[in-house]
């Protein structure tokens, strides 16, 4: 898998507000569509969902989440369908220090109830 990382946090980069800390990016793939999110995270701990924190830039911030979808589909496309994954979860701390997990579950039947695990352990909420 050929992903450059840099390039999907250079899209997400105009969205952060000055005081992040910490930002944790989530793409999920089921048969034949997407979704993309982030959070924010201040020194406190708090967390921000992208969309309440760039109400006014929406129409900016999908354009951004469907350029990080042009990066990331024809990476996931070369993977065989067994080594294909179905979320990538890639954190960047205020310090520059990247690290990425990619979850290789089915999840085409439960993606809420994935989504509100995902939140629980990585927002801890």
């Amino acid at each position: 898998m050929n992903l450059d990382f840099q390039k999907i946090f250079d899209e997400l980069q105009p969205f952060l507000p000055a005081s992040w800390y910490k930002v944790l990016f989530y793409a999920m793939f089921t048969e034949g569509s997407y979704s993309m999110k982030f959070f924010t995270c201040d020194e406190g701990g708090t967390f921000q969902d992208c969309f309440s924190q760039n109400e006014d830039r929406t129409t900016e911030l999908l354009d951004a989440f469907s350029n990080i979808y042009k990066l990331i589909a024809p990476s996931r496309a070369t993977l065989p369908d067994d080594s294909k994954w179905s979320v990538m979860t890639m954190i960047v701390d205020h310090a520059g220090t990247m690290k990425t997990e990619f979850d290789y579950e089915d999840i085409s039947e439960s993606t809420i109830a994935y989504a509100r695990a995902w939140k629980e352990k990585y927002l801890h909420l």
